[in-house]
């Protein structure tokens, strides 16, 4: 094949040629390539942030280069529009009377790659080196954090008369519900560029002044700059007896005999998963590869690595909506399963992600959460990245949300099939694609320290000077709003100099690292705001944290116990904790109670928050308005 190719190239080369310049701009943007120049084409080779496989081997090269002149000197009716594949094959495997299989009997075959083989060497994410300012035209992007990608959680939870666990509200989950002004004032023409914007604000409680900074995350790269490259894709679905629940419903109550078990004509979390799977794989592409893992107590492989182009998509998702639940819960192995199929599969020109589909309630394999860290922290330094669907009421965020601090990581809460399938068609292509990372913020001044981080899922990892984020995502942005562009700062004022030096480095998919610094000052007294993006910002985080520290003390003496008596006392001491059920992952349910403090608590703040909304001028943010009505006259 390649002798062919340099005998056609060479053919090409020793007659007159007279490219059509139109025509090679236009191919080089659907390839994801740099616009050509007038003497020669600039391809972007770079797939990977490791240095290391950034190497471009001379072969390669010269093929990329041959591939890149057949395209940019056929006639116009002779370029190809598609890419051709083999045959569809059904490739499941699970089932049909095969019964359970080892993790390790069932091995990867790697499709042929075809014709798509030679472009996935073209680059995988389209993006120039520097970037102009956005047309009107097109959209431009921002960044979003990793982590939460909404905070469909707490709201599940309080729906259906229960108190949510802390960890169900995250900060970027609920800062990523809504559109932020940035604080950009002036174009941005890099990849980053962060933005800054100070605010004086009175607690709505206390009545003391707050000082906050919030970074803005924006971006030069618009919705024509950007293009998901090649992926290597396994999906991991579990399988296990509390899947086979109702998705308003905590799996576990029926031990303590809460569950009712009544009403079971509505959906049950595996129903839900189904859907949600079948959802993600409709956003595939045929140059695209997936495999399927299924887990319960063990893990099986249901589909091998396949190219889409090559595979019965019908019949896979018939077989997908077939799979019943059973058994136990282990998270780990499936993990590992979809690690062992990757490392299988072809790698050059493809980005790998794992997408877990789980109530997230193990009791079998690793119970730990440093484990499961462990497993995806090592996964991310081979720059295999980490996606968790979250699946029912009693989907455990409290395990989610410390793995997924890991770098490339994030995660959904599924609130319902259509509404999942809505922000699917919207962002399947940001959630799989990270673009930032190892990002930091310094903080010098003499005035003030860092006291807290909102909107980053390492907000815990935060010193008084130094913030930390591991990835951020490309995100929408719409009249110069971003979707969940905003980081925001929380400050403790320790002197009467108004200056905060602020120095951002980060590094870029390329594993380049970069460096910006800027400079704000607290020159004004009483309430302000630069701008209705760290308005917003703040009011949301205050709103956060009053609702999760209700959460705290609601759920304090709540812990799998249902017994009256103390379990510390001055006659017995401290006595031996008592067995619980099942690991502590496997939660049963706290009906939603709000006692009067907390009630006068959330009326004042509704008055307050009420008004604030007024002036930022966003009426989506009535519906947390519409939960603190509810909490305030709740049982």
């Amino acid at each position: 094949m390649l002798k062919n190719l340099i005998h056609n190239l060479y053919a090409e080369e020793t007659r007159p040629l007279q490219p059509d310049e139109e025509l090679r701009d236009r191919l080089a943007h659907r390839l994801g390539l740099h616009a050509p120049g007038p003497s020669c084409p600039k391809i972007n080779l770079h797939t990977s942030k490791n240095p290391k496989n950034w190497m471009p081997f001379a072969f390669g090269g010269a093929l990329v280069a041959i591939v890149f002149l057949l395209f940019v000197t056929s006639a116009p009716g002779e370029v190809p529009t598609t890419l051709t594949f083999g045959p569809k094959t059904d490739d499941w495997t699970y089932g049909g009377g095969q019964g359970a299989v080892s993790s390790l009997s069932n091995t990867v075959s790697p499709s042929a790659l075809g014709s798509v083989s030679s472009l996935s060497s073209l680059g995988s994410f389209g993006m120039a080196d520097s970037f102009a300012a956005p047309e009107a035209s097109t959209r431009a992007l921002g960044f979003s954090v990793g982590g939460a990608k909404d905070a469909n959680a707490f709201r599940d939870d309080i729906a259906n008369g229960y108190t949510p666990l802390p960890t169900d509200l995250t900060y970027e989950g609920l800062f990523y519900e809504y559109y932020f002004d940035t604080g950009e004032k002036e174009a941005c023409a890099e990849l980053f560029c962060p933005s800054y914007a100070t605010a004086s604000s009175p607690d709505p409680i206390s009545g003391g002044t707050d000082y906050y900074v919030s970074v803005g995350l924006n971006s030069g790269l618009t919705e024509e700059d950007f293009a998901r490259g090649p992926l290597n894709l396994v999906v991991v679905l579990d399988v296990s007896g509390s899947m086979g629940s109702r998705f308003d419903q905590y799996y576990y109550d029926q031990a303590t005999g809460a569950w009712d078990g009544e009403n079971m004509e509505k959906m049950t979390k595996m129903e839900v998963a189904q859907e949600a799977m079948i959802d993600l794989l409709s956003h595939l592409r045929p140059e695209d590869r997936v495999g399927i893992v299924l887990f319960d107590d063990e893990a099986v492989v249901a589909k091998d690595m396949r190219l889409v182009g090559e595979t019965d998509m019908d019949a896979i998702n018939d077989h997908i909506r077939d799979v019943e639940p059973d058994g136990g819960t282990d998270m780990s192995a499936g993990m590992d399963l979809a690690t062992d199929l990757l490392r299988n599969t072809p790698q050059e020109g493809y980005s790998n992600r794992v997408i877990l589909l789980t109530d997230a309630q193990p009791n079998a394999g690793d119970l730990s959460e440093s484990g499961m860290r462990g497993r995806m922290e090592k996964n991310a330094a081979d720059e295999t990245y980490s996606t968790f669907i979250g699946i029912g009421v009693d989907f455990q965020t409290e395990l989610v949300e410390a793995i997924t601090k890991t770098e490339g990581a994030n995660y959904y809460a599924v609130h319902s099939p259509e509404e999942f399938r809505t922000r699917m068609d919207e962002g399947f292509d940001f959630m799989v694609t990270p673009l930032v990372f190892d990002l930091a913020l310094e903080a010098d001044a003499d005035g003030f320290d860092i006291e807290q981080v909102y909107g980053s899922p390492e907000a815990d990892a935060a010193t008084g000077e130094i913030m930390r984020v591991n990835t951020l995502f490309p995100s929408l942005t719409k009249n110069g709003e971003t979707k969940g562009g905003i980081i925001l700062l929380r400050l403790k004022k320790t002197g009467d100099d108004p200056d905060l030096a602020l120095r951002v480095s980060y590094k870029d998919r390329a594993g380049t690292s970069h460096e910006t610094s800027a400079t704000v000052t607290f020159d004004f007294t009483g309430e302000h705001y630069d701008n209705a993006g760290v308005q917003k910002a703040v009011w949301l985080a205050r709103y956060a944290d009053l609702l999760k520290d209700w959460m705290i003390e609601a759920r304090r003496e709540t812990h799998w116990w249902t017994s009256d008596e103390p379990l510390v006392s001055e006659e017995d001491g401290i006595t031996v904790p008592p067995d619980v059920i099942g690991s502590r992952w496997e939660q049963s349910s706290v009906p939603l109670e709000v006692d009067e403090m907390y009630r006068k608590h959330f009326a004042s703040f509704h008055e307050a928050f009420a008004e604030k909304i007024g002036e930022i001028g966003d009426p989506s943010l009535d519906r947390e308005l519409q939960t603190l009505d509810f909490l305030k006259n709740a049982p």
